[in-house]
């Protein structure tokens, strides 16, 4: 299936001594929320290097550590122990794969790799961890990125497995390793690693799977593509590819009457049949909150007046859908089958996301965006958020809770998606409930990629009952255990389903069921 085309370069790779890299924080940097409204500094060159920097600083963080507060060492603590973990199944210069446990036949192992070399290089970057600076590690990460190129990521290989992972999976990491170790790549390497992404992102307002040939990126594919052009562009200095890139962002936030993204109800879709508002909305949302903060204030900023549209999603699409922190599971679709990532994760990057959009808005709509993230986190008592990375959300949320900003909560009362089929009542004692619905218009579920195989009733009038200050709901292992024929509101006919039942990626709805929303009155709501 894969080929594996000549080494192109294989330089003797440095014995690694982990007892290297003691280094402790330098540079004392106060604890400031980021500031897009304020002015940017004078950009030179179209601003390249500065624009390189702001990336670096938001993966890293290095720009937002507070020196001996102990919630910034224990992340940095993590972030060290995990490359230490990656360094153990470091492979020799010119090997076969980068990583000892991590063979090329499974396309997820690819981007599972450059993940892993973009941790290094994170490390690495890291004011305060024991591998800041040191150079050892840096050469080692550098070397492995030119095998992984010459081995598997070049023109000369054919993508398989999944597109995703060719597409965006290694693009975005492989960009991000960019951008770290900028100064210390040679021309060649910016060049053939560059080389590598524009050959299979050609142009990132589409996306290119094998199964169905060239088509239209939307939605988050859009933002994610757009993001690893956007970036690699910014280090090899295309100025051509770069603002193409950032051009393609604003078909992703304008109201569509079909197909995917937001619709002028709050509803957003992905997949054409599936409300996705709480994994593919979000990471539109995270992405887009990261590319904002990048680009504003200098001359490559986001200017188009329709970007309102996104900040009106903030209020519209995703706020009604959390509850107490966590992201309701009726719009997660595949990812309620995931162990590693929870509703409360999904509800941990919302919040993340929402604070960096309130940096540029109005004050007063900011405002109410921070009391709503307050009002999040002091409502759940698990608030993993408080202490968990990376290290610039903790330092966003920091910020937040060291305010006076008091916390919003949304007024009790129904809130309705008619076009991705779902309801949610708010309760003034707390309480929330989300009705999630089948039509013509959307499919019963989705499942793919191995995953939510066993799905089909979740919206099939599924009501997800969320009390208030109660930790776990649906993420205590409920959908691994729960009976997934008799859900609660679809106990009806409980007849055994196969699995994959109807297909997979949410290609069959019910045809004969033309109706199916709600009515309200006041607080009250009538749905089915």
């Amino acid at each position: 299936m894969q080929q594996t085309p000549e080494v192109l370069m294989q330089p003797t790779r440095r014995h690694l001594l982990h007892t290297a890299g003691a280094g402790g924080l330098v540079g004392a940097l106060a604890l400031l929320a980021p500031d897009l409204a304020a002015a940017a500094p004078e950009l030179e060159d179209d601003g390249f290097e500065e624009l390189a920097s702001r990336w670096v600083d938001q993966l890293t963080g290095r720009h937002l550590l507070v020196p001996g507060q102990a919630r910034f060492d224990d992340l940095i603590e993590d972030i060290d122990s995990d490359a230490d973990e990656f360094l153990d199944q470091l492979n020799p210069a010119g090997s076969a794969t980068v990583f000892a446990d991590l063979d090329y036949d499974a396309d997820p192992n690819l981007t599972t790799t450059v993940q892993r070399l973009a941790h290094l290089a994170t490390a690495w970057a890291t004011p305060g961890s024991r591998h800041h600076d040191d150079a050892t590690l840096r050469d080692l990460v550098i070397v492995g990125l030119r095998d992984f190129r010459s081995r598997i990521y070049n023109p000369s290989q054919p993508e398989y497995g999944n597109w995703w992972t060719w597409e965006i999976g290694v693009t975005r990491a492989l960009a991000d390793a960019m951008a770290i170790l900028r100064e210390h790549l040679a021309d060649e390497d910016v060049a053939a690693f560059g080389d590598s992404i524009d050959f299979y992102v050609p142009d990132p307002w589409e996306q290119f799977p094998e199964e169905r040939g060239r088509i239209t990126s939307e939605g988050a594919n859009r933002v994610d593509l757009c993001q690893a052009v956007i970036i690699r562009s910014i280090v090899g200095r295309d100025r051509e590819r770069l603002a193409h890139a950032i051009a393609g962002l604003s078909a992703v936030w304008q109201i569509v009457d079909e197909g995917n993204g937001f619709y002028e109800d709050g509803s957003f879709i992905q997949h054409s049949t599936i409300g996705y508002t709480g994994t593919y909305g979000l990471v539109l949302l995270s992405g887009l909150s990261r590319l904002f903060a990048l680009l504003a204030g200098t001359a490559h900023d986001i200017d188009d007046p329709s970007r309102a549209n996104l900040t009106d999603a903030v209020e519209r699409s995703f706020a009604p859908l959390i509850h107490e922190g966590r992201m309701m599971d009726a719009v997660r679709g595949r990812a309620i089958s995931r162990e590693a990532e929870r509703s409360l994760d999904n509800g941990n990057d919302a919040i993340e996301a929402v604070l960096r959009l309130s940096e540029a808005v109005d004050e007063e709509t900011a405002q109410r965006w921070r009391g709503l993230c307050r009002g999040w986190i002091e409502d759940n008592s698990a608030a993993t958020i408080l202490h968990e990375g990376p290290i610039t959300r903790l330092a966003l949320v920091s910020a937040l809770m060291d305010s006076d900003v008091g916390a919003h909560r949304l007024p009790p009362g129904p809130t309705v998606f008619p076009q991705m089929d779902r309801v949610v009542h708010r309760g003034s004692g707390g309480w929330s409930a989300c009705v999630a619905m089948c039509s013509d218009r959307i499919a019963w579920y989705e499942c793919g990629n191995g995953e939510n195989e066993h799905g089909s009733l979740t919206s099939q009038g599924m009501v997800y009952l969320y009390l208030p200050q109660t930790d776990d709901h649906f993420d205590d292992e409920f959908w691994a255990t729960c009976d997934l024929q008799g859900l609660p509101g679809t106990t009806v006919d409980t007849t055994p389903l196969p699995p994959r039942v109807e297909g997979q990626w949410g290609e069959s709805v019910p045809e004969d069921a033309e109706w199916a929303g709600a009515t309200t009155l006041g607080t009250m709501t009538l749905a089915g």
